[in-house]
């Protein structure tokens, strides 16, 4: 198992943050190509979708703190009858984005977490998984 060095590691907790690539390389002083060679590296790729699925959790867990204005919301529009579109679908859109009401999608799944899994989807994909550490 290898170690990531300080620059993958920020790059890679910048491109889970949605930085480009190439700005990411750059933010580290790394050229694009040597971070296109980490996303070879099974533990970059697990570090950015650990990271990605931790700031989905994090950003979940907020949504769930409104969660109760949002149903008074929605109970008060229902009482008064009064035409607040605007109010109701905030409302709405804040319930079906903590996935209360809706099955986890796509927006949760952030791919693999551990190496071993990374390692295994990209063998699965036809990716040989490399042990670059420019």
């Amino acid at each position: 198992m290898e170690i990531l060095n300080p620059k993958q590691h920020k790059a890679a907790i910048l491109i889970a943050s949605g930085k480009p690539k190439k700005e990411a390389a750059k933010t580290v002083g790394a050229s694009a190509q040597t971070v296109s060679k980490w996303l070879g590296n099974p533990e970059f790729v697990a570090l950015i979708n650990k990271t990605k699925r931790e700031m989905m959790e994090e950003t979940r867990d907020m949504l769930r703190g409104n969660l109760i204005t949002a149903t008074e919301t929605i109970n008060e529009l229902l009482k008064i009858g009064k035409n607040e579109k605007v109010r109701f679908e905030a409302a709405k859109f804040l319930i079906e984005a903590t996935g209360i009401i809706t099955p986890d999608i796509g927006l949760w799944d952030t791919g693999p977490q551990t190496v071993e899994e990374v390692e295994n989807e990209m063998i699965q994909k036809g990716i040989m998984p490399s042990d670059i550490s420019d």
